[in-house]
């Protein structure tokens, strides 16, 4: 019985030069198409004859192609274009910023329940008597104060102060008594508290302490207006994630808003008069009304980053009426400018802004 033959190689090879040829069009991917449709082929050749005698792109090809695509990828064709990229980035760039810093603090330790707060307190300051609480464990939402709803905005705000949760022990002195806290940081050191600061002067003794993700706050005060108070304040630490994440969100969402805007306005360049005004229109109206909004985040984001122990609510303008009401507005116009530079753009403006075939 004959065997059967072995199955028949293929009689079509692809050469060296069309290997490469291949692989420098793949590359060239990384350029916007609207930039390939123009430059492509000039391109190709230039990288061909450059590459004669060998099937495959070199390193340092590969990383100009690669930053010559992202260069063109971020740049903008225009003047309006930029100024309008920017914004939009800077916009952009400040709600990634505050997704990161809601995600990061989903991450921050719960607060003690109230029998392990009040062994805290007392052992932070020994033989506490007719003390006076305030008890918010509330990190997002709304919480009751007297009758009324007050809302938290994540991190709630007390006397110009942000607290991620808190619970404070407040006591009055009836003598004047600065041994209520005398070996305070012994004794926490001794807890396992990382002690980070005591101060004493004429007036106070302060210190703030640090562990397992709770930061605890006490000092004891006195003047001619008011009567010698010791308070305790326990409260969420910063977790590490939060400055982490509030930068990552920052930069994702600048380039996520410079690219897509800029992409637009090349998009709408060749659209209809009239969609380019009413897109015009609508991106100013929505610029000026998210100014003001966008700028006090701004400044929320850079205070948070320069001082990452403390809470900063870096959303607040956005969600603090009459801010508010602004940025929501300001938001409508801007997203419906990009959805007006999104839609469908007639094959025959196409056609006569780019007759040139992509690569």
């Amino acid at each position: 019985m004959r065997s059967c033959p072995p199955p028949r190689k293929s009689s079509t090879i692809e050469s060296p030069e069309a290997m490469l040829e291949r692989r420098f069009r793949r590359l060239l991917r990384v350029y916007p198409a609207w930039y390939r449709r123009v430059r492509g082929e000039e391109m190709l050749t230039t990288l061909m004859d450059a590459a004669q005698g060998r099937h495959r792109p070199s390193a340092s090809e590969r990383l100009d192609v690669v930053f010559g695509g992202m260069r063109k990828q971020l740049s903008s064709g225009s003047v309006s274009a930029a100024v309008a990229g920017v914004f939009v980035a800077l916009f952009v760039a400040t709600l990634g910023a505050i997704g990161g810093a809601v995600a990061g603090w989903h991450t921050a330790a719960d607060l003690p329940d109230d029998a392990a707060a009040d062994r805290i307190a007392r052992q932070t300051i020994p033989d506490m008597d007719d003390v006076k609480t305030y008890k918010d464990r509330s990190l997002f939402g709304w919480v009751e104060e007297h009758g009324d709803l007050y809302d938290t905005r994540y991190i709630t705000n007390r006397e110009n102060d942000e607290f991620a949760g808190h619970m404070v022990y407040q006591m009055e002195h009836k003598a004047n008594d600065y041994a209520r806290l005398h070996g305070v940081k012994e004794r926490l050191e001794a807890a396992g508290w990382n002690v980070r600061l005591v101060r004493k002067d004429s007036t106070s003794v302060e210190f703030t302490a640090t562990r397992d993700g709770i930061d605890l706050w006490g000092y004891t005060s006195h003047g001619p207006s008011h009567p010698r108070i010791s308070t305790i304040d326990i409260t969420r630490a910063t977790p590490t994630p939060v400055p982490v994440l509030t930068v990552t969100g920052l930069i994702i969402g600048a380039l996520l808003g410079w690219t897509v805007t800029n992409r637009l306005a090349r998009r709408i360049s060749h659209g209809p008069t009239g969609r380019r005004v009413v897109t015009s229109a609508l991106l100013g109206i929505g610029s000026c009304l998210l100014a003001l909004p966008t700028a006090i985040n701004v400044y929320f984001v850079a205070a948070s980053l320069a001082l990452p122990r403390e809470p900063v609510p870096i959303w607040l303008a956005y969600t603090t009426a009459p801010e508010s009401q602004v940025a929501l507005l300001g938001t409508a116009a801007l997203a419906l400018a990009l959805l007006c530079a999104a839609l469908p753009i007639p094959t025959h403006r196409l056609t006569q802004s780019n007759p040139t075939t992509a690569t």
